[in-house]
């Protein structure tokens, strides 16, 4: 009598999915729907117009807050008001020294799995706007703004967002769990995925459309509910979308979806911006380098795992235990995906209720 038989093994398959998907759903994020924001304007004769917006959800009991280089001098006590996702702080300071190469710090930021966006405006009224994260919790005044920087600025802030966002990283990874045997479709998926959000960010990011807010998150978590149940049912053929067998269609309108989540931080970013269509498409090519970098990753895996497969030659205890890894792989991440994005769909539910 074995140790573990092949119940006993599937169960603790199981168990073990379900714990792992608990535990990287609650602890890690999806793209927030509102993240941190803060607005510097610089004025002439050294003023200096601040606005601060703070999320009602605190993570962690963590408290953000701006810190600013010394030698600046609040005018005015704080004007608090509260917005939709949180709290709305306006203040004006007074510096006796320029700001430029100096550092605004965002308090707290590098201990929890946060954004803050950080809209900044010159004395000559140009703007920029970059994503800060927990491991980069500071931003440098730049001496000022010109396009190049403007460029390189949004697109950092879309490969942050991408790399940033749980959700996004997941339905890429699920298209490719679901045809990555077929390297040439599963690139055209891709595609017509990047083609949907592209379309859809544009749209919104020069108001052509309006946003959904929290409702299109949770479309984007039931879309890897889609894709879980596509790979749960690989093995046995009986699709319930029929993504693997017509991927393009369907991942594109996914991709429409996705991209409406984009644009909800990209609005904010350029709410005081004149001239979007620079920006958006920066921001746009940095989702598509972050897109390609974990696309790239999830490739090189498989070309590893591919490649000591056939180093292994005629051992047949290793194609064996390969097949049965590989395919006992496909319910393990189909459990996975869908219990994640299950939890998500209930989060963002009850932040409508």
């Amino acid at each position: 009598m074995t140790l573990f038989n092949k119940r006993t093994l599937t169960l603790l398959v199981m168990i073990l999915t379900l714990a792992l998907s608990m535990i990287l759903s609650s602890t890690s994020y999806a793209h927030p729907l509102a993240p941190a924001l803060i607005k510097i304007d610089v004025q002439p004769e050294g003023r200096v117009k601040i606005l601060w917006k703070e999320s009602i959800a605190k993570t962690a009991n963590v408290n953000l807050f701006p810190v600013f280089p010394q030698g600046c001098n609040k005018l005015n006590e704080p004007r608090v008001s509260n917005v939709d996702s949180g709290m709305l702080y306006e203040w004006e300071m007074l510096c006796m020294e320029s700001w430029v190469g100096e550092k605004i710090v965002i308090q707290g930021l590098s201990e929890i799995d946060a954004t803050v966006l950080v809209d900044y405006g010159d004395v000559g009224g140009q703007r920029t706007s970059v994503l800060l994260t927990r491991h980069q919790s500071g931003f440098i005044i730049p001496e000022n703004v010109t396009i190049l920087k403007t460029i390189k600025g949004y697109t950092y802030s879309g490969v942050v967002h991408l790399l940033s966002g749980w959700d996004h990283l997941l339905f890429v990874f699920g298209v490719f769990v679901l045809l990555y045997q077929q390297s040439r479709r599963m690139l055209l998926a891709v595609t017509a995925f990047t083609v949907g959000h592209s379309t859809s960010l544009v749209f919104i990011g020069l108001d052509l459309a309006p946003a959904l807010g929290v409702w299109i998150e949770i479309l984007i978590a039931l879309s890897i509910t889609f894709l879980a149940l596509e790979i749960l049912n690989v093995n046995t053929r009986n699709f319930v979308f029929g993504i693997k067998d017509h991927p393009y269609g369907l991942t594109a309108f996914f991709g429409l979806i996705h991209g409406c989540g984009f644009a909800l931080v990209l609005k904010e970013m350029l709410s005081n911006t004149s001239d979007k269509l620079l920006p958006l498409i920066s921001f746009n090519v940095g989702i598509e380098l972050g897109q390609c970098i974990m696309l790239v990753f999830f490739m090189g895996i498989s070309i590893l795992l591919r490649k000591l497969s056939r180093l292994s030659g005629n051992k047949v205890w290793y194609q064996t235990l390969y097949k049965r890894v590989e395919r006992r792989a496909m319910p393990f991440w189909g459990y996975s995906l869908g219990i994640m994005s299950m939890y998500w769909v209930a989060v963002r539910s009850v932040d409508i209720f």
